[in-house]
């Protein structure tokens, strides 16, 4: 068993990237503000994981600001939630 002493740790592994990747597809995730969809990135997987991997590695990656988005409910109101984008 492989032992991590940070949770940034975990990330430089392409197998917990593509694990990643199979959960955010399970939960049907959307394009962010890249406009990169989910099929596009899936249609050239391992070399879109192994630049995100590069780039974690050599702390180049930068994440995307979030953007609040209202959800309306039941009865009035709404809910604010924050989204990558």
């Amino acid at each position: 068993m492989r032992k991590y002493y940070s949770l940034y740790g975990r990330l430089l592994d392409k197998r917990a990237l593509f694990e990643a990747f199979k959960q955010v597809k399970r939960n049907k995730g959307a394009a962010g503000i890249d406009g990169q969809s989910l099929s596009a990135f899936e249609a050239d997987l391992d070399r879109e994981l192994s630049w995100l991997l590069l780039e974690l590695k050599e702390k180049r990656y930068r994440a995307r600001p979030v953007r609040r988005v209202t959800i309306p409910k039941d009865g009035g109101g709404g809910i604010s939630a924050d989204y990558a984008a």
